[in-house]
């Protein structure tokens, strides 16, 4: 039996453990809290397990970067944005959704 050239390289190629690799991109701000990292990447904010994995963006843009901090217990996320106009802090749930009330007020 005669084996093709291109069959035979078919088998080896199969053989080989491929390996996936995201491509580079600008991943600033890294925050850590217990297993989690949040991170700013294309001016939104984005969590991936600290273990690896695919990341999940938790924002639309925001038009600038948001800078993103891990609350301490790592239930809550800050960030900067400017959704009303000026740029001020909001606070968010690490699982996403809906920004809970207005943003944070400073006194200065």
């Amino acid at each position: 039996m005669r084996f093709s050239p291109l069959l035979a390289s078919v088998a080896l190629l199969s053989l080989a453990p491929f390996q996936a690799e995201a491509a580079q991109g600008y991943l600033r701000d890294p925050a850590i809290s217990g297993e989690t990292v949040v991170f700013d990447a294309e001016q939104s904010v984005w969590r991936v397990p600290l273990s690896g994995g695919s990341a999940s963006r938790l924002t639309a843009p925001i038009g600038i970067d948001p800078h993103p901090v891990l609350s301490p217990d790592g239930k809550q996320i800050a960030f900067l944005a400017d959704y009303d106009g000026p740029t001020e802090i909001y606070v968010m749930s690490i699982e996403g959704g809906t920004l809970g009330g207005s943003p944070l007020k400073t006194r200065t």
